[in-house]
């Protein structure tokens, strides 16, 4: 008994993007999650590095720095440590999958091509930059409303 089975490329190819579409959605959820729970160690890291530095903050605030200014150098401090985390990670990221997949193109013998996600390094932009300046300003800014001369007295 000869067995022949008639298909059709569309109803396939619709399938594998539907498929390829979930998978995706799957890895911007978790790389959320994941940006979420760092952002609550970025949170704890820059509440404790804008304690440290209360004395610097009076001190600028001595020399006629605005609260804005001071709050914007503790927001871009932020911003540029998850600015570089980000692309750090992202280099070593591409650097592994290129790896994997020439490995795999190695195995099965098929030209398969290297995609880069460019929609999940936007999502991941916004919210680096969104808990960038979340993490830094809050902590900045209770202190900001003290005295010049409560802070240099203020011990952490």
């Amino acid at each position: 008994c000869v067995c022949v089975r008639v298909g059709d490329y569309r109803t396939q190819a619709g399938a594998l993007a539907s498929s390829l579409g979930a998978v995706n959605i799957i890895f911007v959820a978790v790389a959320v999650v994941i940006l979420m729970l760092c952002f609550f160690s970025l949170v704890a890291s820059m509440a404790a590095n804008i304690l440290e530095q209360t004395k610097e903050m009076a001190v600028l605030r001595c020399v006629g720095v605005s609260r804005l200014g001071v709050l914007r150098l503790f927001v871009y401090e932020a911003f540029i440590l998850m600015l570089s985390a980000s692309l750090l990670g992202l280099g070593v990221g591409a650097i592994v999958a290129w790896t994997m997949l020439a490995q795999r193109q190695l195995f099965v013998q098929l030209p398969l091509t290297f995609a880069f996600p460019w929609y999940i390094v936007g999502v991941l932009t916004v919210v680096a930059v969104i808990s960038a300046i979340c993490s830094a300003s809050f902590p900045a800014w209770v202190l900001l409303r003290k005295k010049i001369s409560d802070l240099v007295r203020f011990n952490a």
